[in-house]
């Protein structure tokens, strides 16, 4: 047989239950399982459904610097493009805020389920990004912060002093 040479008919002959054969990682025997059948215990379940609540969380945390990227690009000055990304800033938090209970529903499978602190810490970077989202307004000069915003509504006190020509009274 040549160097380059395959063999099928040496092929054929390996049986499927060799070593050789077993993929990566795949144990060689049955997978044990508790007394009940069931492949994973209730404090392995509830473990794992913590451990996917927190990835919730962390999936809020990890769209901060893409925000504050688009924050920094959108600079201060006021165009159509700027209301877009403004509007997407201010939605998405806001509308985050409102369907945290249908976020982690999926979870709670039972009353003994309890994911408050997972809930807190979503809304606290919740309200982070609402935060940026009215710091960023602010900036820009959108919220009316100051006292040069109110002038409309302020009264014209009495003149202190009256100068008519070259006369002045008191």
């Amino acid at each position: 047989m040549e160097r380059w040479q395959l063999d099928y008919a040496s092929i054929a002959t390996v049986a499927l239950t060799d070593d050789k054969l077993q993929p990566v990682g795949l144990p060689a025997g049955p997978i044990a399982k508790d007394a009940d059948g069931a492949g994973e215990s209730a404090a392995q379940r509830h473990a794992l459904k913590h451990k996917l609540a927190w990835k919730v969380v962390e999936k809020q945390v990890y769209q901060l610097p893409m925000t504050l990227f688009m924050m920094y690009m959108m600079g201060s000055s006021i165009t159509i493009w700027t209301f877009g990304f403004l509007g997407y800033l201010m939605y998405n938090p806001i509308r985050s805020l409102f369907s945290i209970n249908n976020e982690f529903k999926r979870f709670e499978d039972s009353a003994e389920d309890n994911f408050l602190v997972h809930k807190l810490a979503y809304t606290a970077v919740t309200l982070v990004y609402v935060a940026l989202g009215a710091w960023k307004c602010s900036g820009m000069g959108l919220i009316p912060s100051s006292q040069a915003d109110w002038l409309e509504f302020m009264q014209i006190g009495a003149p202190q002093e009256i100068a008519a020509g070259m006369i002045a009274t008191n």
